[in-house]
Parts: C-alpha cells; sequence; structure tokens
C-alpha cells in the first residue's frame, strides 16, 4: 500500500564562508618590484582538482610597485603563482600562502629575466 502524504525535508546548510584578503608583491631575484605580472591564487583543498593539477580560484595583476591582492576563504589552503610573458617567459614557483594570520602576506619572485 502506497502512502501519498506529503513528506518533511529538512536541509542545512553549512556556514557561509569568511573571505580573507591576500596580500603580497611580485618581485624580481634582485628584489625590485614586477610590475604588471599576473598572479594566480589555487585552492589545495579543492577535492575536484587533481593531485598535480590545482584550481585557479582567483587572480589579480601587480601594480607598478609589484603589489597585488586577491580574495581566499579563511579555513582553506592555498598556493600562489606569478606569470609574466614579457618576463622571458618567466613562471615563478608556486609559492605556499600562511593562512595562520588573519591578513595573510606573500612574496612572489619570479626567475631572472631572459637576456
Amino acid at each position: 500500500m502506497s502512502d501519498d502524504r506529503p513528506q518533511t525535508i529538512v536541509l542545512r546548510l553549512p556556514e557561509a564562508l569568511t573571505t580573507v584578503r591576500i596580500s603580497g608583491r611580485v618581485v624580481d631575484e634582485r628584489r625590485e618590484a614586477v610590475g604588471n605580472a599576473r598572479v594566480a591564487l589555487y585552492d589545495d583543498d579543492d577535492p575536484h582538482a587533481l593531485v598535480s593539477w590545482k584550481a585557479e580560484v582567483a587572480q589579480a595583476a601587480s601594480d607598478h610597485t609589484g603589489r597585488f591582492s586577491l580574495t581566499g576563504f579563511s579555513g582553506r589552503r592555498y598556493h600562489v603563482q606569478a606569470t609574466m610573458p614579457t618576463f622571458g617567459g618567466g613562471r615563478s614557483e608556486m609559492v605556499p600562502v600562511a593562512m595562520q594570520t588573519s591578513t595573510p602576506s606573500v612574496t612572489v619572485t619570479m626567475p631572472q629575466r631572459s637576456p
């Protein structure tokens, strides 16, 4: 015998994530500012990303002083990487972001420029 009475389903949404501003600076090996670099934020905790390929979740361009700002979420683990085609095709190492502070900051060093 079927029961055609309406059923109650309760959905509970998780708490909203708290955003965190991640700031930093892109410099060259002489610690001089690198402007107009593309800086990408990668989420280490994304369950859909492949082990060898992290998910890019935000990007920004560095200003003329090398400074940039990105938005992430507290409780997550991130890396940043800068690229600049006019910088000899340069790509920085993946740099971990220390999320233990309320205002994480990171310095990204571009490899030496090609002659």
